[in-house]
């Protein structure tokens, strides 16, 4: 850690929000004729919801010095704003203090706790913006070319250059201060891992009636179009391999024979 210029939060911050920005307008304004913007904001909203319960666990458990060591408390649920001098130094908070209070003010920019580290919420919008493009821009095109060489590229160009800006604003994060490495490193992995795995068991729900949470998705995502998509693509899978005898077929098998007919 070290003396971070005063500039540097406002530079992590415009990384976050310029990704923010970028993905509300793209998915949720221009969102083009195959708009999915309610199943995009919904699936986000949910993540967003067990991710920050995950993060709670771990800013709770693993408390750790701030990176910038001029980083100051600041709230009036404080008795007063101070540099952090110590690792071990807490905020000094007014008797009484609400810690309702003290997180609304967190999340609304108006209290700054220096002790929120582990893992970076900064990271955390970043890798889900950077999901959604990846996961939704060929679902919801704005348009598209006649040639499907063209749309492929144009798609693969896009994800490539994605994967860079989110590369490039982990990198404003981790040399501006604002997070440890390990913060960054720990925030990309755990959102990676929700997103893939809420992907996954949105898709299975519906097989498993006895279990509430798989339950509650599965009412949740009941509506949502990519999903029913997929549904009837794995009808007319099944209905090709009946039709094919590959009924004993083991799953990998049948999707190596039927791919090349029936593509992603």
């Amino acid at each position: 850690g070290g003396q971070a210029p005063a500039w540097c939060d406002s530079a992590a911050d415009l990384a976050a929000f310029s990704c923010l920005g970028a993905t509300f307008l793209r998915f949720g304004v221009f969102a083009g004729p195959y708009s999915i913007r309610w199943t995009i904001l919904r699936r986000v909203l949910t993540l967003m919801g067990c991710l920050y319960i995950l993060r709670g666990f771990t800013i709770s458990f693993t408390v750790l010095p701030n990176p910038a060591k001029n980083c100051v408390y600041s709230g009036d649920v404080f008795t007063d704003g101070h540099p952090l001098s110590s690792p071990n130094e807490p905020p000094r908070v007014k008797p009484g203090a609400d810690p309702w209070t003290i997180a609304f003010g967190v999340m609304i920019f108006q209290t700054k706790t220096c002790a929120d580290v582990l893992y970076s919420g900064h990271t955390l919008f970043i890798t889900i913006c950077a999901c959604i493009w990846h996961e939704y821009a060929h679902r919801s095109p704005l348009f598209t070319f006649r040639s499907e060489t063209l749309n492929a590229v144009t798609f693969v160009a896009l994800r490539v250059f994605v994967l860079c800006y989110a590369g490039f604003c982990y990198l404003v994060i981790i040399t501006t201060h604002f997070h440890y490495s390990d913060d960054v490193w720990f925030g990309f992995w755990m959102t990676l891992f929700v997103w893939r795995g809420d992907h996954s068991i949105v898709r299975i729900a519906p097989l498993y009636p006895r279990r509430p949470y798989y339950v509650f998705l599965a009412w949740l995502e009941q509506e949502a179009p990519d999903l029913a998509l997929w549904r009837r693509r794995m009808e007319k899978l099944q209905e090709v391999e009946e039709s094919m005898g590959l009924e004993g077929a083991r799953p990998g098998e049948t999707r190596i024979q039927l791919r090349d007919q029936f593509p992603s």
